[in-house]
C-alpha cells in the first residue's frame, strides 16, 4: 500500500505538488492522471525515494520512505520516462550489478540465472553483450523494465 499525507514539493521556488494526499491499495494498481506539469513523476519519484518531498508524509508498505529511504529503494521498482544508463555498459553488466546492488546476499549463480530470465522476458537476448551507448530507444526501454524488475519488487512505479 501507498499513503501520501499533505506531500508537497518544489523546485527552484515553484511548487510542483502541492499538499497531495492519497493512498494506493496493495496488489492494486493505480493510475495517476494529469495534464502535462501537473506533477505525476513528481509524486513517483517521491515514493520511490529518488528525491524527497519537502512536507508531508509517504509511507510505501508501512515504510516511512523519509526515514527509510534504502528500505524503500530495496522494494521499489521505478521506471522513469527517460532511461538513463552509464551508455559505456554492457547490457549485462548492468543487469548484474543492479542485482547484485539491490539483493544484500546473492550468489553469482543467482545473478546469471536473474540476468537470464531477464534478457529473455524483455527479449533483449539478441543485445545482451552489446554497450547500452549502441541500443535503440525501444531496447533501452526494454531495458528500464528489465532494471526495475531484477530484484522482484513489492512496488513497481
Amino acid at each position: 500500500m501507498i499513503q501520501l499525507k499533505s506531500c508537497t514539493k518544489s523546485y527552484n521556488k515553484t511548487i510542483a505538488v502541492d499538499d497531495v494526499s492519497f493512498t494506493a491499495p496493495a496488489n492494486n494498481i493505480t493510475g495517476l492522471v494529469g495534464l502535462n506539469g501537473a506533477g505525476k513523476t513528481t509524486i513517483l519519484k517521491a515514493i520511490a525515494g529518488i528525491h524527497y518531498a519537502d512536507s508531508g508524509t509517504i509511507h510505501v508498505n508501512g515504510i516511512d520512505v523519509l526515514e527509510f529511504p534504502q528500505k524503500t529503494k530495496k522494494i521499489c521498482g521505478f521506471i522513469s520516462e527517460q532511461a538513463f544508463f552509464n551508455p559505456n555498459y554492457k547490457v549485462y553488466e548492468l543487469l548484474e550489478t543492479e542485482i547484485t546492488l539491490r539483493k544484500s546476499t546473492v550468489t553469482k549463480k543467482e545473478i546469471l540465472k536473474t540476468v537470464k530470465k531477464l534478457l529473455l522476458q524483455f527479449s533483449l537476448t539478441t543485445v545482451y553483450k552489446k554497450k547500452i551507448k549502441e541500443l535503440s530507444k525501444g531496447y533501452r526501454q526494454r531495458l528500464s523494465f528489465a532494471r526495475a524488475l531484477c530484484s522482484n519488487p513489492l512496488v513497481l512505479l
